[in-house]
């Protein structure tokens, strides 16, 4: 819900995406710094952006759209409304990348270099993107790559 950011208090983490700020309150509430941003959003457990979309991983481990333009809904990356048990998630230039709860990575979006190519990593505990890449690490500490970096 909109507020004045100068009034924001008790602040978990903040985000830019569309140079509108989205700040998450230690309640998981979470609020806007545009009065052009009226909605409701569900409780959150923390929040990710990149400079096009922001997403949410809610208290029921799902991931919510909160800022999505057309430009990445044709890209595939918003495609994230089926993901449950969500851990964490990272955004590429034009891929969205979550870790599940199993250990697992999901991804969609773009896949021009094999970036989304993650469906056969497992207990992964850290996931990274770089515009055309993504990283995993395992428990073991080894590094996963798919796509390419330039």
């Amino acid at each position: 819900r909109y507020s004045v950011v100068e009034e924001w208090g008790d602040i978990k983490y903040i985000i830019n995406c569309q140079n509108v700020p989205y700040g998450l309150k230690n309640d998981g509430m979470v609020v806007v710094g545009s009065e052009y941003h009226t909605e409701d959003y569900p409780l959150m457990k923390e929040i990710y952006s990149n400079t096009q979309i922001a997403l949410g991983i809610t208290e029921e481990n799902s991931i919510y759209v909160i800022q999505g333009e057309e430009y990445c809904e044709k890209k595939g990356m918003l495609q994230v409304e089926d993901w449950k048990n969500v851990k964490d998630i990272a955004i590429g230039k034009s891929h969205t990348v979550a870790l599940l709860n199993d250990g697992t990575v999901v991804a969609t979006g773009r896949n021009t270099y094999g970036q989304c190519d993650v469906e056969q990593w497992n207990d992964i505990v850290k996931i990274y993107v770089g515009n055309q890449s993504t990283f995993g690490i395992n428990s073991e500490g080894e590094l996963l790559m798919a796509g390419i970096i330039y």
